[in-house]
């Protein structure tokens, strides 16, 4: 008689600790269900990265293309407006040069 409150104790453990473990065992494979996304996840970032670092390099290398041409451009519009300034604007004639002034009177 004595041993019944004891196996009956002992049987309540025992429920409570199935069932504990049947809830743990559920929320474990919930997380690997979690996990397995996540991971999918992770990749897909990693890949959208690798898209994204390529496309930076190439717009880097593009724009110093862009740029080094564009200092050329400048360079050879910079020196046509010389050439065209040097055409329309001809230097005047240096001091002892040219036609002679005569301070004579005209009568």
């Amino acid at each position: 008689m004595t041993s019944f409150p004891v196996d009956l104790l002992l049987l309540v453990a025992l429920v409570v600790t199935t069932t504990v473990v049947v809830m743990l065992y559920l929320k474990l494979r919930a997380l690997r269900v979690s996990q397995a996304e996540y991971e999918q996840a992770l990749g897909e970032t990693v890949a959208a990265l690798d898209t994204a670092r390529e496309a930076v390099a190439t717009l880097n290398r593009d724009g110093r293309t862009l740029i080094m041409s564009l200092g050329k451009k400048i360079d050879e519009a910079q020196s046509l407006i010389v050439e065209l300034d040097r055409r329309q604007f001809p230097a005047p004639p240096a001091r002892g040069q040219g036609r002679p002034v005569s301070y004579e009177r005209r009568g």
